[in-house]
C-alpha cells in the first residue's frame, strides 16, 4: 500500500488518473484499494462474483467502477438477457457518477456483430448521465 500511495501522489502532481486492473473476485479488498489511493477499479469480472449493482451502493462515492458487463451473456444471451444485463447494471452504476462502461474482459471473438450492435444501442439508450 505505501508504494501505491506514492503512485497516487505522483498522479495527483501530474494530473493523472490512477486505476487498478485486477482480475477475479475483488469484493473483499475494495476497501484496501480505496485506502491505497486508487480512483478506479476494473474490469469487475462478473463470472468471479462481482456485481456493480451491489458494489455501487457500498463504495460508489469512494471509487469509480469500470466494467462488469458479462461477456458471456453478450456473447450467447438472448436479446432479453442482454438487455437485462446491460440496462440493470448501467442504470444502477451510473447513479451519482463514477461508472465507466466496459465488458468484464476484452471483447472476445465469441460476440457476434449483431450482439455487439445491440450492446452499443443499449448503451446509447441508457448510458447517458
Amino acid at each position: 500500500m505505501p508504494i501505491h500511495r506514492e503512485y497516487r501522489k505522483f498522479c495527483d502532481e501530474h494530473d493523472m488518473f490512477l486505476m487498478l486492473h485486477c482480475d477475479g473476485d475483488v469484493r473483499e479488498f475494495i476497501p484496501l484499494v480505496i485506502e491505497s489511493g486508487f480512483q478506479a477499479i476494473e474490469p469487475l469480472e462478473a463470472c468471479a462474483g462481482n456485481d456493480v449493482r451491489l458494489l455501487k451502493p457500498l463504495y460508489g462515492d469512494k471509487i469509480t467502477f469500470f466494467g462488469n458487463i458479462n461477456a458471456d451473456i453478450i456473447a450467447s444471451g438472448t436479446e432479453t438477457q442482454i438487455r437485462a444485463e446491460v440496462v440493470s447494471k448501467v442504470n444502477c452504476a451510473k447513479q451519482g457518477g463514477g461508472y465507466m462502461y466496459h465488458i468484464d474482459h476484452s471483447v472476445p471473438p465469441t460476440i457476434s456483430l449483431d450482439n455487439y450492435r445491440l450492446l452499443n444501442r443499449l448503451l446509447k439508450e441508457n448510458g447517458k448521465y
